[in-house]
């Protein structure tokens, strides 16, 4: 009971923090269109939500959340009897004003785009009613957990939930069979009998070689791509080609990779750990009494960070801000001065268990010894100097995210999204609902068109693996742009079908198993994803200072 109160409390705060985002950039939308004062009226509504965010202010909602999450810690290290009493609060809080601050945002921005104009909506005003939409749907669920364990009334309700769980679960054997999570693939219109799956690959391995797709019939352009991609020299009468890779590591379907800002930082990095590691391994004790084996030991845990550092700058998608912040740490401390390490820190302890002081240095190879852990140091610094300057660029937690990074997130995005039907299939299949079937089940969408099932799913497929793909080949950033619409249209006729499942009677009964629902929610859910992955596609590289 404990934990899901304390749980409660804090990812409300996080819902309210991942709003005000979503405002802000949507401000930013609006400022690049000109519409400067529907920026400035979501701008106060992002106001309001960071300021209801604030932990440190009394007043505001994660200030109050805040006093609550600390008298809950004390119930329940000294007064457990407290603890219903504290639930009951926390129920009123919920209730009251968790559920107040969200319906007064939900109107604030209704009155500034109406709910009627949804379908033409972009993409970054949905997000945000998203955003809104969620946080009702948390706060229910959240007071609805709370009812189940701290009232006899929820304790029915879980025990009549449990039995149907039990009964659905005795109605449909589970079949069990291998799946295969490769999405399959469909020639697509304009090309060749390999199918777009085989001219994806080319196209990858040519933009990974050359840079770019050159055209077909611009044999110039292609030329000149050869030119610039390799160096020949003559050597011994023969002729030596010599590759120059345009990005540091190797990319994905959609050409992402390590690139920009992320590649920089990465070379810089990696130069300075040839330099330092040399160094470091050098590194032998000033003071005669130090033990070798904690020397070794602790140089050692070093280096191992060290290299992990600089192995996570060139994660394709972007470093892993916890990790590397969290190697640093441990390397050279959370000091302020950044010319200085804590002495807790790896290195700190290094430098204790060598011995590193002047009254230990008695001739000039003792000297340059001290000389190379402050060479050791200061590559380190130096590293994690870049590694703030880079994530100074993105906003909040996030790194900086170029086109690259962007295309590896998207293409990840279309990768699980075409492994989620294949998870609905097997779903389907487990309660018998096979392939013929699919092709002639059928439900209404919000327009009261009929969709069939299996059409549906074989969509999401070819869209995953073949259109999007194509498009962001073919057409950039513009070609982001494009496919966000397609993957609206597919999670809305996903979320149609959801809703039909209960009482539509083209629906076999099958599919109203909770087995089939739950994947299909996660695929409506990676849908979104990939929209929000596509649309971020099309934002500028940079925020503008």
């Amino acid at each position: 009971m404990y934990d899901l109160v304390r749980n409660t409390l804090e990812s409300a705060i996080q819902q309210w923090r991942g709003m005000a985002k979503e405002l802000r950039r949507l401000a930013d939308s609006l400022k690049r269109d000109k519409r400067t004062t529907e920026a400035a009226n979501v701008e106060q509504l992002a106001g309001r939500c960071e300021n209801a965010a604030k932990q440190d202010d009394p007043n505001s909602g994660a200030g109050q959340l805040v006093a609550y999450l600390q008298g809950l810690d004390a119930a329940a290290q000294n007064k457990p009897d407290q603890l219903q009493t504290l639930f009951d609060e926390v129920d009123a809080l919920l209730t009251g004003n968790l559920t107040k601050w969200n319906a007064d945002i939900n109107v604030a921005f209704n009155a500034f785009f109406p709910r009627a104009n949804a379908s033409t909506d972009p993409a970054e005003i949905q997000s945000v009613r998203e955003e809104i939409d969620d946080l009702g749907v948390f706060i229910r669920r959240r007071q609805e957990d709370l009812l189940g364990v701290s009232s006899l009334i929820g304790e029915r309700a879980n025990l009549q939930r449990l039995r149907g769980s039990v009964e659905d679960l005795g109605s449909f054997p589970i079949l069990t069979s291998d799946v295969d999570v490769s999405a399959p693939t469909r020639p697509a219109a304009g090309y060749g009998p390999g199918g777009a799956g085989l001219q994806n690959r080319i196209s990858s391995a040519l933009r990974e070689v050359l840079g770019r797709v050159p055209r077909i019939a611009d044999t110039r352009s292609f030329k000149a791509a050869l030119t610039q991609s390799f160096d020949l020299v003559e050597v011994e009468g023969h002729t030596v080609a010599t590759w120059t890779p345009h990005s540091f590591i190797g990319q994905t379907e959609l050409g992402g990779g390590v690139t920009g800002a992320q590649a920089s930082l990465y070379a810089r990095a990696s130069v300075a750990l040839d330099h330092a590691l040399p160094l470091l391994d050098g590194l032998y004790p000033l003071d005669p009494n130090a033990d070798e084996e904690e020397v070794n030991a602790i140089r050692a845990i070093a280096r191992s960070e060290l290299i992990e550092v600089v192995a996570e700058l060139k994660t394709e998608g972007g470093p892993r801000v916890a990790r590397v912040d969290g190697l640093f740490d441990l390397l050279i401390g959370t000091t302020i001065n950044s010319s200085t390490i804590d002495d807790d820190s790896h290195l700190g302890q290094l430098e204790e268990q060598l011995g590193i002081l002047d009254t230990h240095i008695n001739t000039l190879d003792e000297e340059l010894d001290a000389s190379n852990f402050i060479a050791v140091v200061e590559y380190v610094i130096s590293i994690n100097e870049s590694w703030k300057q880079f994530k100074s660029i993105g906003s909040g937690a996030s790194v900086a995210k170029d086109l690259g990074t962007r295309l590896v997130l998207l293409s990840r995005s279309l990768s699980v999204a075409a492994e989620s039907v294949q998870e609905v299939y097997a779903a389907m299949d487990s309660v018998f609902v096979g392939p013929a079937e699919r092709q002639v089940a059928s439900f209404q969408d919000r327009k009261a068109n009929t969709v069939l099932v299996e059409e549906l799913l074989s969509w999401i497929t070819t869209f995953a693996t073949d259109e999007a793909p194509r498009l962001v080949n073919e057409g950039g950033r513009i070609g982001g742009a494009a496919i966000v619409p397609t993957a609206i249209k597919l999670e809305d006729l996903v979320d149609d079908l959801i809703k039909a499942i209960p009482h539509d009677p083209g629906v076999p009964s099958g599919m109203r198993h909770p087995r089939v629902r739950r994947p299909l929610e996660e695929l409506a859910g990676y849908l979104n994803e990939v929209r929000r992955r596509a649309e971020d596609i099309h934002l500028p590289l940079r925020q503008p200072a």
